[in-house]
């Protein structure tokens, strides 16, 4: 169990990258789509929802990567990264060392390039401009898309500001369209703060039980309007509706909003990783 502290000055810092991830424009149909990483060992995939009016998922395909995952728990988030306009999809082949790039087009995914990572096991990726970061098991690496641009000297973070953790083993975070705080805690449940100016986090919603096992990854909608995590011990996702006031409410208590289904239960419960969701 790891202490059960928010270090809130670096998740502020690093709100700019979560929001890349969470949801940017586009979708598969016309109320946006939630993607989910596979990370299979003997061959690694993206699994895509569509999601509905009332953000309940319906799937609609998997497309394989081109690579491999490690068929285990990456520890990570942000896997998955949409860029700005909602037309590119990246996803890291954490067992193959490399980085696959897909088009967003209608109703589906189209794999159209797969890089080397430059570094063993990439975990999580992140874009900015026309440069894509990469964080590896063996240090951080940064490609350039098309042109390119850099991160200027004032992204370096301060000194953390931490705040108790409302509830057990906080692993995912993201910032919602209202810049409430969203954590998903890998003890079963997710919890909503507000963020004071000097950093310190204030409990809207605490510990809101999802009833699934382990929900290590969160991501909200762009509207603001709902929350998914992925629950890795369960092989399923849960939907939130997020209140006015960054209130989380869980929406599907005992039937998940989306199954990775019965003959993939055991190894999604260990590989399905990660979660990005785009919306209009």
């Amino acid at each position: 169990m790891t202490p059960r502290t928010l270090a809130l000055a670096a998740l502020v810092a690093l709100a700019s990258l979560a929001a890349a991830t969470a949801a940017q424009a586009s979708s598969l149909r016309g109320n946006g789509a939630v993607y989910v990483l596979s990370n299979g060992a003997a061959g690694n995939s993206v699994l895509a929802y569509s999601r509905n009016d009332d953000c309940s998922l319906t799937a609609a395909g998997s497309y394989s990567t081109g690579g491999s995952g490690t068929g285990a728990g990456l520890g990570d988030q942000g896997a998955l990264v949409l860029t700005a306009d909602g037309l590119r999809l990246f996803a890291v082949n954490a067992g193959s060392a490399s980085i696959s790039e897909f088009q967003v087009t209608g109703n589906s995914l189209k794999l159209r390039s797969v890089v080397s990572s430059n570094g063993q096991t990439p975990l999580s990726v992140t874009v900015h401009g026309d440069l894509l970061y990469v964080l590896t098991g063996s240090g951080s690496t940064a490609s350039q898309l098309p042109s390119g641009e850099t991160v200027g000297a004032n992204g370096v973070a301060a000194a953390p500001v931490t705040t108790a953790s409302a509830g057990g083993t906080p692993f995912g975070f993201d910032i919602d369209a209202a810049g409430h705080l969203l954590v998903s805690e890998a003890a079963g449940s997710a919890s909503s703060y507000s963020v004071g100016a000097d950093g310190h986090a204030n409990v809207i919603s605490g510990a809101v039980a999802t009833f699934q096992a382990a929900p290590c990854w969160l991501v909200a909608t762009k509207d603001g309007r709902f929350a998914y995590t992925a629950n890795a011990g369960a092989g399923n996702i849960s939907r939130f509706g997020i209140g006015a006031n960054g209130s989380l409410t869980l929406l599907d208590a005992g039937t998940p909003a989306a199954s990775f289904g019965p003959g993939a239960t055991r190894s999604t419960s260990a590989s399905a990783r990660t979660v990005s969701s785009s919306t209009t």
